[in-house]
Order: C-alpha cells, then structure tokens, then sequence
C-alpha cells in the first residue's frame, strides 16, 4: 500500500494510504488540492487541516483503460478545474472537474506513438499544453481544438522529461 505525505503550510506531515503506487502528483494553485496519479490510480485529495480527504476517484468506470495508466499529471496554472494526464500508452488527456458527470474527461489526444513522459501546460496561454514522448516528439496542443497544432521532433530517439515547473 502506497502513502502519500504532505506538509501544509501550517507546518506538520500528513499521510494517506492509497490503492496503488503513485507516478506523480500536482497541487493546484491555492494549495487546497492534489491531484495523485499512477498506473491504477487518479485522484483527487483535499488538503484539510486534519488530513488529506478524497474528493474524486477520476478511475471511476467498468472497463480500465490504458488511457487512465498516469505517468504524469499536471494541474492547470489559472484554471483549477482543469487538469492534464500523459500515459503509458501515448495519450494525453484532459480533464475538468467542473463537469456536472461522473465522468470528468474532457479530451483524449491520441498523437504520440509511445509512453508520454510528460506534460506541461503553458503558464500565461490559457490553452496551450506541451507534451514530451519517448516517441521522440513534442507536440502542442491548443484545447480549443481536437488535435495538436504544432509538433516538435527531437534529434535523439526519445525526448527527454521536461523539468517540474
């Protein structure tokens, strides 16, 4: 069993026990919320003053999908119902946890041939994200839109992981 620690602002650690290992982990900009991702798992924890508590399980469905295997997630710099996800199987997905459904998924970009080892959304342009592969590309995506805009290719056979912001 995984454990999640956390040190909030007022000092102190926090822990949580998960259901599976965790690949990555965003907070969002207020620092009320993490987003915790991995092969078998996605969620979203408030961060309380007494603990972390779970506030959305973004594995919810009947069937797995390779698309929900995290190997990077990153919450949105000014929008914080908006996240992206890289996964094992080349997709990026976003997701809005706006949206009234259970099913959160706002876009699935099924562009790159291999593993995306990272994404990044841009810091002022509300609606670009970059993704790195090991496919050797990058690509941009405007999410206004259904696929990528621009795509950058690596000299090397796989791209490295863009640094944390």
């Amino acid at each position: 069993m995984a454990k999640a620690a956390t040190a909030p602002t007022g000092g102190g650690t926090m822990f949580c026990s998960l259901d599976a290992p965790v690949n990555a982990i965003s907070m969002c900009r207020d620092g009320d919320q993490v987003a915790v991702a991995g092969r078998n798992i996605f969620k979203i924890y408030g961060i309380e003053e007494n603990g972390l508590t779970e506030r959305c399980n973004l594995r919810c469905g009947r069937k797995p999908s390779l698309s929900l295997s995290c190997s990077d997630v990153a919450w949105h710099p000014l929008d914080e119902a908006l996240l992206a996800t890289a996964a094992t199987n080349g997709a990026v997905v976003t997701w809005n946890l706006g949206k009234a459904s259970r099913n959160k998924q706002e876009q699935l970009y099924m562009e790159h041939k291999r593993t995306v080892n990272r994404v990044a959304f841009h810091p002022a342009e509300i609606a670009l994200l970059l993704s790195g592969s090991q496919d050797g590309f990058m690509k941009c995506f405007d999410l206004r839109r259904k696929e990528s805009v621009c795509t950058f290719s690596g000299r090397r056979a796989e791209t490295q992981p863009l640094p944390p912001p």
